[in-house]
């Protein structure tokens, strides 16, 4: 699959939904789309089109396969989520 995508694009402290949003719109592709494209195995095998909120939680990334979005991305978007929510969360 040829994607469009640039680690580049990539800022300090940017948050996870922006960071798909823009590999959204640079590939001219829906949310489900990339959910399932960069799904853990149990929502790749979701039938139909409701997902599910579950699997939608960009907090933790829960339904986010970490492999398949570093595959995508070229980008460990889980740690970079993790140490952004530490930082901004730490007082």
């Amino acid at each position: 699959m040829n994607i469009v995508w640039r680690k580049e694009w990539i800022r300090p402290y940017e948050s996870a939904w922006s960071i798909l949003e823009k590999f959204r719109y640079a590939n001219v592709v829906d949310r489900s789309t990339i959910i399932r494209a960069f799904g853990i195995e149990k929502v790749q095998k979701i039938k139909g089109s409701h997902i599910g909120d579950q699997f939608r939680d960009l907090l933790y990334l829960i339904g986010l396969d970490p492999s398949l979005t570093e595959s995508y991305l070229s980008f460990d978007l889980h740690t970079h989520n993790d140490q952004t929510s530490s930082c901004l969360l730490t007082i």
